[in-house]
């Protein structure tokens, strides 16, 4: 009988739930809607819906689950595997029990980390991080997280709260940022501020190419947007790409001057670029970043895709089981 992790990833939008085996290939993968504004007990009944049509698929094919892996926005603690802060994307998600609940539902080993730290993982064990020891990785979407993977382990630091490249100060009395501080990464370089600085273009020249390919709404102005433009040659897109890789470099400089890393994965909606955006990232690295880190350091997008919520939980089982 073949041997799985139940991986799970809860997202603002959707939960995903999936069988990964030990090669980290998906089967079975399932979706619900997390309703995430609806009380944390009814996302704790989606989550469990999702656990169980996964479960419930692996008996019917003779699958053996050994594990549940489950990625979460927020940190945890993992004495208890409650959820303790910064899940304010979930209502009253922050206290909820989460291991406890799937331990006793299902009668398994379960295990809970934060998403992004678990998408580090993920890439580390199967994905462009494979083989490296010593990896910082970033995603770069709506927000901006970080994971730390040091000596192949996830770094949480003292309260899980490590890894937080997003809310690192780029611009010295910058722009207020949601967390409450001025000036961070996420202000400048995610994908709602690369949107933003493309309906700023717009204001200034009316009839520029990223407007057009918005259908001529800004409102439908994306971070993708911005960047078909500049893939086209737009000369307003190529100053926002530009922009943008520089905030992303400079951050990311920060972090290899302190943890002086193998490598650094890009992952999330920004990171579909590709090199447009990658070269100006790893040009800025070179000038905010010491010789001796960044010499040598890889920076490289993630493999993972779509699949890399579900593989990175999995991905925290497995290597817990194996201990």
């Amino acid at each position: 009988m073949k041997e799985y992790i139940l991986g799970i990833d809860l997202g603002g939008t959707n939960i995903e739930g999936g069988l990964v085996d030990r090669k980290g290939n998906v089967r079975f993968k399932t979706t619900k809607p997390t309703d995430s504004r609806k009380r944390a007990k009814t996302v704790l009944n989606n989550i469990l819906s999702v656990a169980k049509t996964v479960i419930e698929k692996a008996k019917a094919n003779k699958c053996k689950v050994l594990a549940i892996g489950m990625g979460t926005p927020g940190a945890v603690d993992h004495a208890t595997g409650t959820i303790v802060s910064g899940a304010e994307n979930i209502m009253g998600w922050k206290g909820v029990p989460i291991v406890p609940v799937l331990r006793r539902e299902f009668g398994l080993p379960s295990f809970v980390s934060n998403d992004v730290t678990l998408y580090a993982l993920g890439e580390a064990m199967f994905g462009a991080g494979k083989g490296a020891k010593e990896i910082i990785c970033l995603t770069v979407g709506t927000g901006i997280g970080g994971g730390i993977i040091t000596g192949g382990k996830i770094y949480r630091g003292a309260k899980d709260g490590a890894g937080e490249i997003g809310h690192t100060t780029v611009k010295l009395d910058g722009k207020k940022c949601k967390c409450g501080s001025f000036g961070c990464l996420e202000r400048y370089a995610s994908a709602t501020a690369i949107a933003n600085m493309g309906k700023q273009s717009c204001k200034k020249n009316g009839k520029g190419l990223i407007l057009k390919l918005a259908g001529g709404s800004k409102d439908k102005i994306t971070a993708k947007t911005v960047f078909d433009a500049a893939k086209k040659g737009d000369l307003a897109a190529k100053d926002i790409v530009e922009k943008t890789g520089r905030y992303l470099g400079a951050g990311i400089a920060n972090f290899i001057n302190l943890l002086n890393p193998e490598m650094v994965i890009i992952g999330g909606g920004v990171a579909e670029a590709g090199n447009i955006l990658l070269r100006v990232i790893s040009k800025s690295v070179k000038t905010y970043g010491l010789r001796i880190s960044t010499k040598d350091v890889r920076i490289v997008l993630g493999r993972l895709k779509t699949n890399a919520g579900v593989i990175g939980a999995a991905a925290l089982a497995w290597q817990e089981i194996k201990r």
